[in-house]
């Protein structure tokens, strides 16, 4: 079975795949082959801050090497969030550094990710009454969670 990661660096989606995609390509993110563990350095230092970037695909034979190397480069952070309705089933959205976003944030010690999905909403929101209408199952997707205004 064929292996495939994804990680999200700096709002952009990484993937590593062994196979090449098979759908169409999407525009702002690049496919690259992987001739060396180095070609995930390099999409990373020279294609990650050139604005209409939204993200990238590297697929080869190496990617489970890639993905040793990039898991040996980087810690990752565990983030709760949600994607925010209120009680007329709008979605709320927040503007953080010059992007539309769901409101979410970094678990703190001991916290669970629900208490911190909580917690995050209620911060970045604004609002006082949020409770977890249904947790997501894939691990890095949003909770769904819903906020009622006051």
């Amino acid at each position: 079975m064929a292996r495939n990661y994804e990680v999200s660096i700096e709002g952009k989606v990484l993937r590593i795949a062994e196979e090449a995609p098979k759908s169409a390509a999407i525009v702002g993110v690049p496919v690259v082959q992987l001739s060396t563990v180095q070609d995930l350095d390099n999409v990373l230092s020279d294609l990650w801050s050139i604005p209409g970037i939204h993200g990238a695909v590297l697929f080869g034979p190496l990617a489970e090497k890639a993905w040793d190397h990039l898991r040996a480069r980087y810690v990752p952070v565990l983030a709760a969030g949600g994607a925010v309705t209120d009680e007329r089933g709008r979605l709320l959205a927040i503007h953080r550094l010059g992007r539309w976003d769901l409101p979410k944030g970094k678990v703190d010690r001991g916290e669970s990710v629900s208490t911190a999905a909580v917690r995050e909403v209620q911060e970045e929101c604004g609002l006082q009454e949020v409770s977890i209408e249904r947790p997501c199952a894939i691990p890095g997707t949003p909770t769904r969670v819903k906020a009622r205004t006051t």
